[in-house]
């Protein structure tokens, strides 16, 4: 998780621009499509931005696809079903079917599922020999959004398991899964020591392997509407802290906490407690509900700036910010020419903010400070 300069506590400056329909970021690379002139993506092109300009490093085309933003899979790209190697701008055919319905990137694995819950993995260190294959029971419910899939999916400790559905965990190196079907939780987060499960009345504590260890019930402090918020010093909450934010409302234990009201077409209404500051601000809309909004809150590592980060996990994604602001007068920070509105902004960088105007195809680049 990228934390950003404090500069930007004092302001914002554009430094160049391009033009471009999708952008996305890893490391010192910038990749742009262009769309063809029937609204298909038809090219994407790298640029190395470690300099003070973008220096266009390839361009490559692409065949008709159905839309799916770039993701970024250790020394690859791909756009749908084409591999594109980050290096060279060559392109090829992805390992997984062009009928694949969801590919998810976690750390160097790729997992593509289709439809009737089959599931297969490949490691971008060996990209077209297949890691593992699984039937992952229930599937099926995040097929079309990988953005369904967040950093309360994935538990990290010894082993790095993914749960893909509430009734199914796998582990994302081995491809061993865990079958949670018998006990038809509705929904299972994860927790620095393993998970918490939930099946409409009881919350369930469980291993990383998904054995049972302790229930428990909410209790009248429970405020569904105040959540933990992760930062990049506590990513996840531990079991017994989960347990002691539902049965008695107690958040004291969390760096950021969250509340969320208000609730429109037009976006959700928040107060962000951290280290003994409180920001009042307005999200806009990114899904159905206030959960759906981010839960990541990056800082500059003495304080003086905020950024609510959409939650992503293991991808640049990660860095797509929502909002910003400076923690001494809780002010929101503003990118002349862009506006959150009409822009999807990438902290590329602690001294870089990238934004890509998707109603005008402008993307521009800003560095900290008035210029």
């Amino acid at each position: 998780m990228i934390s950003p300069d404090p500069s930007w506590a004092d302001g914002a400056h554009e430094v160049w621009s391009l033009d471009g329909r999708m952008i996305t970021t890893a490391g010192d690379q910038l990749f742009v499509a262009e769309s063809g002139e029937d609204g298909s993506r038809s090219s994407v092109a790298a640029y190395s931005i470690s300099g003070s300009e973008p220096e266009k490093q390839w361009e490559a085309q692409l065949p008709d696809n159905r839309g799916i933003p770039i993701e970024v899979w250790g020394d690859y790209i791909f756009v749908d079903d084409q591999l594109i190697e980050r290096s060279s701008g060559r392109v090829m055919e992805a390992p997984w079917s062009a009928r694949v319905m969801l590919v998810i990137v976690i750390n160097d694995t790729a997992i593509a599922c289709y439809e009737k819950d089959a599931c297969e993995a490949w490691r971008s260190s060996d990209p077209f020999s297949r890691a593992w294959s699984a039937t992952i029971k229930d599937s099926q419910r995040r097929l079309g959004s990988s953005r369904l899939i967040t950093r309360a999916n994935i538990h990290v400790g010894d082993r790095t398991i993914l749960s893909l559905s509430p009734k199914t965990l796998v582990d994302v190196d081995t491809g061993e899964t865990f079958d949670l079907s018998p006990d038809d939780y509705a929904s299972v987060i994860a927790t620095t020591d393993g998970w918490v499960a939930y099946n409409g009345s009881e919350y369930t504590i469980l291993s990383p392997t998904g054995e049972k260890k302790d229930t428990f019930r909410a209790g009248s402090g429970w405020d569904p509407d105040k959540q933990f918020g992760a930062t990049p010093s506590q990513e996840w909450p531990s079991s017994e802290q989960y347990r002691g934010h539902v049965e008695e409302g107690d958040l004291s234990w969390a760096e950021a906490s969250v509340s969320y009201t208000g609730l429109g077409k037009d976006g959700c209404d928040v107060s962000i407690s951290f280290d003994g500051t409180t920001i009042e601000s307005r999200i806009e809309s990114t899904g159905t509900n206030c959960m759906a909004y981010p839960s990541v809150y990056s800082h500059s590592e003495g304080g003086e700036v905020m950024m609510a980060l959409l939650d992503s996990p293991f991808s640049p994604e990660s860095a797509r910010i929502m909002k910003a602001w400076t923690l001494a007068d809780q002010r929101e920070i503003t990118f002349p020419g862009s506006n959150m509105e009409k822009s999807i902004f990438y902290l590329a960088g602690p001294s870089l903010i990238i934004a890509l105007d998707y109603q005008s195809g402008r993307v521009t680049a800003y560095a900290p400070g008035k210029g």
